[in-house]
């Protein structure tokens, strides 16, 4: 009798690490100090079990830190103006217009 042969599998990858040395994840920190649950994450927002835990353990980057590295874009292109167009926004305001000026009318403003 054969055996079949055995599977050649690679080893698993470590969790990929977005928060940096050792860092504390600021996500995580803030969903158990609200007292917010997974579950709650998956249903109130609509998110994967997956999509929770790969956020949960910093193999993804949260919301808060994709808002983050928007704002340094904005920053980078000089657009400082727009960041607390976004503040609010991600704050769930609503003293946003839909309304943003481009970089020739902010120039035109400052001169």
């Amino acid at each position: 009798m054969k055996l079949a042969p055995g599977k050649n599998m690679p080893p698993p990858n470590p969790p990929s690490s977005h928060h940096g040395g050792g860092q504390a994840l600021f996500f995580p920190l803030m969903v158990k100090a609200a007292g917010i649950t997974r579950k709650a994450l998956q249903y109130d927002l609509r998110w994967s079990k997956t999509y929770v835990d790969m956020i949960m353990s910093g193999e993804k980057n949260d919301p808060l830190e994709q808002a983050r590295k928007f704002c340094a874009m904005l920053r980078e292109l000089g657009r400082t103006d727009l960041l607390a167009a976004t503040s609010v926004h991600v704050d769930g305001g609503d003293d946003f217009d839909g309304r943003a000026l481009t970089a020739t009318q902010v120039k035109e403003r400052k001169e």
